[in-house]
């Protein structure tokens, strides 16, 4: 699959959201909800704050060429995402964070990405399918195209730096659609990699249904997650997802 996100996403992220929301909290106790939540949570806290994540192997994408002979070429950055299933990846899709730039570039990451084996997400020593979000960045060191991966979108940078691994969340779904639309979430895990708060919505394009809406913030709410890592520990951190084509 190949989804093309435009770069005025990012400066949406942050719109409200409403929905399940309740005073402080995200959960009404008592309520069905609430007993629908926790049955569905098949991973102890303990067993997800220990869980690895998803990841590319080291230099992959090193295999980028062509782009030391563009004298244009740096300062390009393509926003990926994977569904990575096993060692495999069943879907990739990247975009431009800066239209200008040449959009083959986000087509060679697809075809590195798709084709490569990876190291999967394991939650108590068993493999788990997951969201893995990714960045690869093109510069120039002493006039040499320099290839950087960072596996987040960058939403803790400012906490972590760019070399944290985001939240993945663990799903059986490839994706789930609202028909006509494209939308980003953004969703706080914590170490035990469950929600922290409600899901926040941005309407990149077209209009869901609302029933679809709640549909989607009920199944964020209660999916389970790898945690952030950063210096090899769970941390607290955002969770962004992208849902349509």
């Amino acid at each position: 699959m190949r989804t093309v996100m435009r770069c005025a996403v990012l400066a949406l992220l942050f719109a409200g959201s409403g929905g399940w929301a309740q005073g402080d909290g995200y959960v009404i106790p008592g309520s069905a909800f609430e007993a629908e939540l926790r049955a569905n949570r098949v991973h102890a806290p303990e067993d997800l704050a220990a869980a690895e994540p998803a990841d590319f192997p080291a230099g992959l994408f090193g295999r980028l060429v062509g782009y030391d002979r563009d004298p244009e070429a740096a300062g390009i950055l393509a926003n990926c995402r994977a569904f990575v299933e096993g060692t495999s990846v069943r879907q990739v899709s990247c975009f431009l964070a800066n239209p200008e730039h040449r959009d083959n570039f986000a087509r060679d990451i697809e075809k590195i990405a798709g084709r490569s084996r990876v190291q999967p997400a394991t939650v108590g020593g068993e493999e788990q399918s997951t969201w893995l979000y990714f960045r690869v960045f093109l510069a120039r060191s002493g006039g040499e195209p320099a290839v950087h991966y960072f596996p987040n979108w960058g939403h803790d940078a400012d906490v972590y730096g760019h070399e944290y691994h985001a939240p993945q969340q663990i799903t059986g779904d490839h994706d789930m659609i609202c028909r006509g639309a494209r939308i980003i979430s953004l969703l706080r895990i914590g170490t035990d990699g469950h929600p922290e708060g409600n899901v926040e919505f941005d309407i990149v394009s077209g209009e869901p249904k609302p029933d679809c809406l709640e549909a989607l913030r009920k199944m964020l709410l209660m999916a389970q997650y790898v945690p952030a890592r950063f210096h090899d520990r769970p941390v607290a951190a955002r969770h962004m997802g992208y849902w349509g084509r």
